[in-house]
């Protein structure tokens, strides 16, 4: 998956968690999204010590790994963006 559509993706996610929260359900799924957000962040840490740890001479892997994280990277910030613009 690329990161583009990770983001597409997410947006789609939180449009569908808005509409069924309704008005009164904003807060609950703006700390959701924080929840979510905090959880990816350290995913993306993770990924990327786990790609600095991966063999230099392995290109496929290496490649593979960097593509993962940023898909994670890509779904993070989408749900920071979400999460800022639920007022």
């Amino acid at each position: 998956m690329s990161p583009d559509r990770m983001r597409r993706e997410v947006e789609a996610m939180v449009a569908g968690l808005l509409s069924w929260a309704g008005e009164e359900g904003r807060i609950e799924v703006r700390e959701r999204l924080e929840e979510l957000a905090s959880q990816l962040a350290e995913g993306v840490e993770a990924a990327q010590e786990a790609t600095a740890d991966l063999d230099s001479s392995d290109r496929i892997g290496l490649r593979q790994a960097e593509a993962a994280v940023a898909v994670l990277r890509a779904a993070h910030d989408a749900f920071k963006a979400a999460q800022a613009a639920i007022q």
